[in-house]
């Protein structure tokens, strides 16, 4: 199974460090210049599923990329939504840190849990039901998938079975082979289809 992993497009929040979890965010001008431009580096790629996170950022993002797919359907999944941040969805992360120096030093610990937020090993238990999902799909069929900067990073360590960070640019593109005997990566975090560089944001 060929997998063509992307993360959404800079929104305003992105561009104003602003944590995001769940809130759906706005994509910024840069943010729709990018959705254009992954839009057409893809156009001809052979895709036969849709799936993405359902939060506006990433479906518009997926949306895109589809106009060139017309035949095909999406499928929008709640377990591809971001890691929930909780009382600090909206907030600057400048100013969340500033006010809990616990957020600052355990946020990638795996099971640090945000108040009223999800921690990375939440993230998990969801992404395993997504790819319980997809595997059961044709091994020759290529899935692309919508999805956050957390999120993406998260599914690239289940699947390369590995504890390595992953960067996410916006609007980058991740293509993996997914096959029984493992995983190939073709690319990661690549962004030669656009002309500007994004802000990483969370």
């Amino acid at each position: 199974m060929r997998i063509l992993l992307v993360r959404h497009a800079q929104t305003i929040e992105n561009a104003e460090h602003r944590f995001q979890g769940h809130i759906h965010g706005r994509l910024s001008a840069l943010g729709k210049r990018q959705t254009r431009a992954l839009a057409k580096a893809l156009r001809h790629e052979k895709i036969d599923y849709f799936f993405g996170s359902p939060l506006d950022r990433a479906r518009e993002t997926l949306e895109a990329v589809r106009k060139h797919h017309p035949h095909l359907q999406a499928v929008f999944v709640d377990d591809l939504k971001e890691r929930g941040k909780g009382v600090w969805e909206g907030v600057l992360i400048a100013e969340a840190y500033a006010k809990d120096s616990r957020l600052r030093a355990n946020f990638r610990k795996a099971g640090y849990r945000p108040k009223g937020g999800e921690s990375l090993l939440d993230v998990r238990k969801r992404l395993r039901r997504f790819l319980k999902i997809i595997r059961a799909l044709d091994d020759e069929s290529t899935v692309f998938i919508a999805g956050h900067g957390i999120l993406n990073g998260e599914l690239l360590r289940l699947l390369l079975k590995t504890d390595a960070h992953f960067s996410q640019a916006n609007a980058c593109v991740n293509e993996l082979w997914w096959e029984k005997s493992g995983t190939y990566v073709v690319r990661l975090n690549d962004v030669s289809h656009l002309k500007a560089k994004a802000s990483r944001g969370y």
